[in-house]
């Protein structure tokens, strides 16, 4: 037994780190390009920067300032795998609370260890605790098949016995006591008689339970458990047949141990269910010609070349297949969870193949998957500005030629070190793919006084679903739209944007999962500049992460120098040091004349 925690902690832990090294992606939301909008808290569809031409091409034309920008930057943002930390942590405990429940219930090790031996046999057998789980649900199902010894007559060594012998002792009318054997005694049939003599009233037999273990041959650590559970059984929703035990219905808090081993399996199945590691480089250079002559006479124009790297690795498993049902042979059995409690009940071998979470794990349905996005875009882009009075309305076009490199894999569980020995190789054969995107702008200018103005401005980016047609997929950047307002003054400026709808994080999670990631970002900051230097600050928020508010600053130095950082409110333990869920940095810096 101890051998198999071991062996299955230490996938699991394995698990954990490869979740926890990897990089996955915030693929493809709407991102965050240059130093200026990133600092003030990712807006930019307003504000006037030298990635107008990323954020609304109508900005190209708005204001009278050539400039120039580049920017360099990696983000890291990771998706309910931090839950996993605890559990790791507290694997061995949760794996000795099932051990002792399992061996409660059997009364011997053959269950455990044949179950055991199975598990750890098979290449899906990652979680150490779902294994554990199996023994237990399994033996309390069946109870201990090869008894053949009155439990009356001499001393109860499992649940089965413990229960039917405190039934009879129970049972004031003796309406219990028959000529059977324990062998061939209805236990349902008992255990129906002392309903009906005690009019539902379940407290006697409770005792009876306590008093019965407490004498059993069983290990005291087991005795303390049965009697905590006797306690907070639903005792109504109990269920015998010929082999013991076929459905048990257990209340919270009356084992602290059984309930963090709980919660614990709980939150492995909700990781499994939906989770990313996510890595992100976002790299640009722009150049925007804007000038009152080049304006007036043929608008103005911007080139650039931005780059997106995408990194993924997740655990991807059949939605269908989540379910705690455990077995072998012609025993099985299902733990389902309440907010109240728990319950073990018989399955059969048609539900494990069909809806176990250990026989997806076994049959390879449940993976590790990594991929790589790289995406190249050269935009070129024209904006034309019509004088109204008092202010400007600016329309915008960029056309981008873009260039996408991808990498996919998927490996089972056992396969994963070869799988991830082969990464290089497989980054050295990416697969290409090219395309075209369009987007389209427009802003709105308040004049106020000198160059300032108040705008206002919408955006539609790759309004014509670029599309990358590799072997292993087809790859599909849906449109963008976002909105934002601000204020462009020489020494002050205030921007806030927002997504009008939300956008996919990941083409391949989009495409292969129920649960798709989603981003949906509001936020906004304020500038304030002086000669020699600028300083920022923002917030922000995803409507569809859990990275809590995101704060945002940054500094620059004589132009040519600048850092910009977002954090993510929301944090993990890990190793003693917190880490925030969402954290991104840029340098870079810019110039405008």
């Amino acid at each position: 037994m101890k051998d198999f925690i071991r062996f299955n902690k230490n996938i699991l832990k394995t698990a954990g780190v490869i979740a926890l090294l990897g990089s996955s992606a915030q693929a493809l939301e709407f991102g965050s390009m240059g130093n200026l909008s990133a600092s003030m808290g990712g807006a930019g569809v307003a504000l006037r920067s030298p990635f107008g031409l990323y954020y609304n091409p109508a900005l190209i034309a708005s204001g009278n300032k050539t400039r120039l920008g580049y920017s360099f930057g990696t983000s890291i943002r990771e998706h309910n795998v931090d839950r996993l930390l605890p559990v790791l942590s507290n694997l061995e405990n949760m794996a000795n609370t099932f051990s002792n429940l399992s061996s409660s219930l059997a009364g011997s090790s053959n269950g455990l260890s044949t179950l055991t031996s199975a598990a750890t046999s098979s290449s899906g057998a990652a979680v150490a605790t779902t294994a554990v789980l199996a023994a237990a649900a399994t033996n309390s199902a069946a109870g201990s098949t090869n008894s053949t010894t009155d439990a009356t007559n001499g001393t109860p060594d499992n649940l089965k016995d413990i229960i039917k012998e405190a039934l009879k002792k129970a049972d004031s009318t003796n309406s219990t006591v028959g000529t059977a054997t324990t062998s061939t005694e209805n236990l349902q049939k008992l255990f129906e008689s002392y309903k009906s003599a005690n009019g539902g009233d379940f407290d006697k037999l409770v005792k009876e339970v306590a008093a019965a273990a407490k004498k059993a041959d069983i290990p005291q650590d087991q005795k303390d458990l049965i009697t905590k559970v006797a306690e907070g059984v639903d005792w109504n929703h109990v269920k015998f047949d010929d082999n013991g035990i076929s459905s048990i219905a257990i209340k919270k808090g009356q084992s602290p141990e059984l309930d963090k081993a709980m919660k614990d399996i709980n939150t492995i199945l909700d990781v499994f269910k939906s989770n990313n590691i996510n890595f992100r480089s976002q790299n640009g250079i722009a150049l925007q010609l804007t000038s009152p002559y080049l304006k007036s006479v043929i608008g103005a124009i911007a080139i650039g070349v931005f780059n997106d790297t995408h990194g993924n690795l997740n655990l991807q498993s059949d939605p269908s297949k989540l379910r705690l049902i455990v077995g072998s042979g012609d025993s099985y059995s299902e733990l389902s969870t309440s907010p109240t409690g728990y319950t073990f009940s018989k399955s059969d071998k048609s539900s494990y193949d069909n809806h176990s979470l250990l026989a997806s794990l076994q049959n390879g349905d449940s993976k590790v998957v990594t991929s790589l996005f790289i995406l190249t875009e050269v935009p070129v882009g024209y904006a034309y500005s019509i004088e109204l009075p008092g202010s400007n309305l600016n329309v915008g076009v960029a056309l981008k030629y873009m260039r996408a490199y991808s990498m996919y894999q998927e490996n089972e569980f056992s396969d994963f070190g070869s799988g991830f020995a082969s990464f290089q190789n497989d980054i050295r054969n990416m697969q290409v793919a090219n395309s075209f995107g369009v987007d389209v702008g427009v802003d709105y200018d308040l004049n106020l006084f000198g160059d300032s103005a108040l705008s206002i401005g919408a955006v539609a980016k790759n309004v014509n679903t670029p599309t990358f047609n590799f072997t292993n997929a087809t790859v599909k950047i849906k449109p963008q739209y976002r909105a934002g307002i601000a204020y462009n003054g020489d020494f002050f400026s205030a921007a806030f944007d927002a997504d009008l709808l939300p956008n996919e994080v990941y083409p391949y999670v989009a495409q292969n999962s129920a649960n798709r990631l989603l981003s949906q970002m509001v936020g906004g900051g304020a500038r304030v500049g002086f000669k020699y230097v600028d300083i920022r600050a923002g917030v922000a928020y995803d409507l569809k992460q859990d990275s809590g508010v995101i704060l945002t600053a940054g500094l620059n130095l004589f132009g040519f120098l600048d850092i910009s950082a977002q954090v993510g409110t929301k944090t993990f333990e890990y190793q003693g040091y917190t880490i925030p869920k969402y954290a991104d940095i840029k340098i870079g810096g810019s110039f405008s004349w």
